[in-house]
């Protein structure tokens, strides 16, 4: 599950970090030449089909948090472990990113005009991606107070909390208002949502009765209603184009889902509960691919490698060569699987030199005796 995860994390960046940038920022549209593709007050179904994309980041981080819940809700979690775990490979991906970083814009920045390759720093240790922080925060929440909680609710108990932290976080006022307090939030009060829910499915498996048919129905049926509701975002832009300044390139709406939509959580909770269900054999390959995945997402969630998709065109194969944008596409989710994966291995070999290193040492220290 944090595989497929971390595949719809890497699809969505794709897409809300580069080809979107192509299709709504008027800059690169001149820049890349790009103003015949998408820029006239159509229609396009292609853009569509890629619109299903943007909820897949918001569903791959749910489903994290979920699994997270799933597993620790009712136990004690050690904190100072879980801290060392994630600063040790923070610590490790901001190094690795400053020569990658390094020499990508000495292979590229020099040679190729118009291209820029952005550079990683050490400051890139206190502000890596949001969802570390966020995650951090909800297993700190989790370890400090609410296991505590959750472990002595009963089911009603249980419940009534799920659905009122729900119902804060998902309309408009009270969640403005969680907002008003403090930015961010919202997000974090959703975050304890999904965790909370992960304990609870655990549990009491609310959704048992539930046919897994019917949840792939779900599924597909929500994702239609995506597409339907993107085409009358579209009707509407274009209406608001008709009668207004036509001077300009016709934008594209492309909007970038919230982490609280209810399109999202939804998606996220069938999506959890149908991998519950599978009987999959043991594989010491699917679990270190599976702890591999914080790695992968520290290589990639970063402005270096945003910069690498920023240097090419999206928009001109989408437009009239589909199957190389898709190959394209998908060439790049494999690259950033893989090369994360290898730097994972490479991170573990280094630390468990350092252990064995610090073992001896520590060993061969004398011991003080009072």
């Amino acid at each position: 599950m944090r595989i497929i995860a971390m595949i719809m994390i890497i699809t969505f960046h794709i897409t809300r970090h580069r080809i979107r940038d192509q299709l709504v920022d008027k800059s690169l549209i001149s820049l890349l030449d790009i103003s015949d593709c998408f820029c006239h007050p159509k229609f396009y179904p292609q853009l569509m089909f890629l619109y299903l994309t943007m909820p897949m980041g918001k569903i791959g981080n749910g489903i994290f948090i979920l699994i997270s819940g799933y597993f620790m809700a009712d136990r004690r979690i050690d904190l100072v472990r879980t801290g060392k775990k994630l600063i040790g490979q923070m610590a490790y991906m901001t190094l690795v990113l400053m020569f990658m970083s390094y020499t990508g814009f000495l292979l590229l920045y020099r040679h190729a005009e118009g291209v820029k390759v952005n550079l990683t720093s050490l400051e890139r240790f206190n502000n890596n991606s949001w969802f570390i922080g966020y995650y951090i925060m909800v297993i700190i929440i989790a370890g400090l107070i609410l296991n505590w909680y959750l472990q002595k609710w009963n089911k009603k108990t249980y419940l009534v909390l799920l659905i009122v932290i729900f119902t804060v976080v998902s309309f408009g006022w009270s969640g403005d208002f969680l907002s008003g307090i403090s930015v961010n939030l919202r997000i974090l009060g959703l975050g304890i949502f999904y965790y909370s829910l992960g304990g609870y499915i655990r549990r009491y498996d609310p959704l048992r009765r539930v046919k897994g048919w019917v949840l792939a129905a779900i599924i597909a049926a929500v994702n239609v209603l995506v597409m339907i509701s993107y085409h009358n975002q579209v009707l509407d832009a274009i209406v608001d184009y008709q009668f207004g300044d036509k001077s300009s390139y016709f934008i594209q709406p492309f909007e970038v889902m919230p982490e609280y939509s209810w399109i999202t959580v939804i998606l996220s909770i069938c999506l959890f509960t149908l991998f519950t269900r599978l009987r999959i054999r043991p594989s010491r390959f699917i679990n270190f691919l599976g702890s591999a995945t914080f790695m992968i997402y520290l290589f990639h969630d970063n402005s270096f490698i945003y910069s690498l998709w920023k240097c090419m065109n999206w928009i001109r194969p989408l437009k009239s060569a589909p199957a190389v944008f898709v190959s394209r596409y998908i060439a790049w989710v494999a690259l950033i699987f893989i090369n994360g994966t290898v730097l994972y291995v490479i991170y573990k070999k280094i630390e468990k030199q350092i252990i064995r290193v610090w073992n001896r040492h520590a060993g061969d220290a004398p011991s003080v005796q009072n």
